[in-house]
């Protein structure tokens, strides 16, 4: 988790900053995957990108304060330390309404494009592609919760 954070010293108090960042996570209704990915884009000047994943951000604006007092301890520099983070945090991940759009497109359809697109993407997790950015995002929001099954 330090990892993910881009911290590479050890710290006693990181164990809070790291529970503190999923709370404010869950509680802002914020995207796991992206989240991490997009908080090595604060370190290149652009926060509002992880910033416009939280439904009310007040909370994150404190964490992410604590989290540059933090990292500036560790004496990195801030592209480096966004190289070793974009290392860690994938982009790209199997999310359940891309892998389903993929089966039903196989097996309605017997088009086989949509797996292959996404085996393709999946296959290099941690490199953002120009023109794949549906495949990082989230599932749109729906009133029916989304069911997945084992094996999917």
């Amino acid at each position: 988790m330090r990892a993910k954070i881009g911290l590479s010293a050890e710290d006693p108090l990181d164990l809070e900053l790291i529970k503190d960042l999923l709370l404010v996570m869950e509680d802002g209704h914020a995207d796991f995957t992206l989240v991490f990915r997009r908080l090595a884009q604060t370190l290149r000047g652009d926060s509002k990108a992880v910033r416009d994943l939280f439904e009310e951000p007040s909370a994150f604006d404190i964490w992410i304060q604590r989290w540059k007092n933090r990292i500036e301890q560790d004496g990195i520099a801030a592209e480096t330390r966004a190289q070793l983070m974009d290392q860690v945090n994938p982009i790209y991940i199997p999310r359940n309404h891309k892998v389903e759009e993929a089966l039903a497109a196989a097996v309605n359809q017997d088009d086989m494009t949509p797996f292959s697109n996404l085996l393709a993407i999946l296959s290099n997790p941690f490199d953002e592609v120009a023109g794949k950015e549906a495949y990082a995002e989230p599932a749109p929001s729906s009133d029916r919760p989304y069911r997945t099954f084992c094996g999917t």
